[in-house]
């Protein structure tokens, strides 16, 4: 389905969360969060896991701080040869993998190959191959230069090339901070700390994921079953008794996603369509990005927790304010009018007999969404 992200955003800038007034107050070797969702697919990072956020369990060859500045993680060098076809990276030494099991650079070779094979989240187009020198040193071949290779080098977590293969998404081995206890699909996720592991990790020992609802969290916190809870907007304001509210800058944004194809009768998965002939028309995503006083949802949606975004990046350095769209109805009208979409008695706009109207699908537990909706 080709789709496009329209900058009908809503950056949540300030992320809630109610933390228990004991879970730091002495030392305690676990901790239980209520954080809502869960990876669908597990946690394979050669088919998405950790692409937007710490893999956990694996290891990535590069990192970033909370300043985005670069940092090593499994490679400690690395260089691109003048022709930029060509990447050399040294890997740490003696990294083991939370089985044991050495992690050399013919698993970080195993993992780039694999993901281009299969298609990955990871953008692998330009890879040409990656081959292991010796067992500290691996190259990676692109086909052409290609300036943003490197984000998977932050963004894809290695696997074991001797144990790697169906079921590994529900039993993940990596040589990350945590290693699987267990994972109870729908229900909770089990993690401890991998002995293994060569950096610094937090507290504590084991930490317990609950994947619960909004509604179903809050009352665990109610109940003092949790250590923290993650909330939405319209429960910012309302910490149960004992815990305490926590605010954090985050670029957690809301968005519409529109198809930008028409509707020619294909499905995909459980029969659902591709393309929408209204969403198709660039007149109809104009209007709608034109037509939303991002700055009133904020306001009644977010009860003021966040400020409008014009983008996915909005807050970041990368970010683009000049791409930001300014709320004006009387323009918005204007190019639906010059693209032949005439207003119905109904109140709905109209052209070539079809109107202006199409479904907006969201999470049903997803409180946030439903009241931007």
């Amino acid at each position: 389905m080709t789709k496009a992200i329209l900058r009908v955003a809503f950056s949540i800038a300030l992320t809630a969360a109610f933390l228990s007034s004991t879970a730091f107050a002495a030392p305690k070797s676990q901790l239980v969060l209520a954080i809502g969702g869960e990876p669908e697919g597990g946690y394979d990072p050669l088919t998405g896991w950790g692409r937007y956020g710490h893999p956990l369990f694996q290891s990535t060859l590069l990192t970033r701080d909370a300043n985005l500045k670069t940092r090593p993680d499994l490679a400690t060098e690395w260089s691109l040869s003048d022709d930029r076809l060509t990447w050399t990276i040294r890997l740490r030494p003696d990294t083991k993998f939370s089985d044991g099991s050495p992690l050399t650079a013919e698993d970080v070779a195993f993992t780039f190959n694999e993901a281009a094979k299969i298609g990955s989240a990871a953008d692998l187009t330009a890879l040409e191959a990656a081959r292991a020198i010796d067992d500290q040193t691996v190259e990676i071949r692109l086909k052409k230069p290609w300036i943003t290779f490197t984000e998977n080098f932050y963004a894809l977590g290695i696997v074991p090339s001797d144990s790697y293969g169906e079921g590994y998404a529900r039993k993940p081995i990596g040589s990350g901070p945590y290693k699987l206890v267990s994972w109870t699909e729908g229900q909770q996720l089990i993690v401890e700390k991998n002995p293994n592991y060569y950096g610094e990790t937090g507290p504590f020992e084991r930490i317990t994921f609950l994947f619960t609802e909004e509604d179903t969290s809050l009352a665990a916190a109610q109940a003092g079953q949790v250590d923290m809870v993650s909330v939405p907007a319209t429960a910012a304001d309302a910490a149960p008794q004992g815990f305490e509210q926590i605010v954090a800058q985050s670029v957690d944004n809301r968005g519409i996603v529109f198809p930008m194809v028409k509707d020619e009768g294909k499905v995909v998965g459980e029969g659902k369509k591709i393309g929408n002939d209204v969403t198709a028309d660039p007149a109809i995503r104009r209007a709608v990005n034109l037509g939303i006083d991002r700055n009133q949802l904020v306001e009644v949606a977010l009860l003021g927790h966040g400020s409008p975004a014009a983008g996915p990046a909005d807050g970041l350095p990368w970010s683009n304010p000049e791409a930001a769209v300014n709320f004006d109805l009387e323009l918005a009208k204007t190019e639906l009018e010059q693209a032949g979409w005439v207003l119905g008695n109904d109140g709905i706009r109209v052209k070539d007999g079809l109107r202006a109207a199409f479904p907006i699908n969201y999470p049903a537990s997803d409180s946030t969404r439903r009241m931007l909706a």
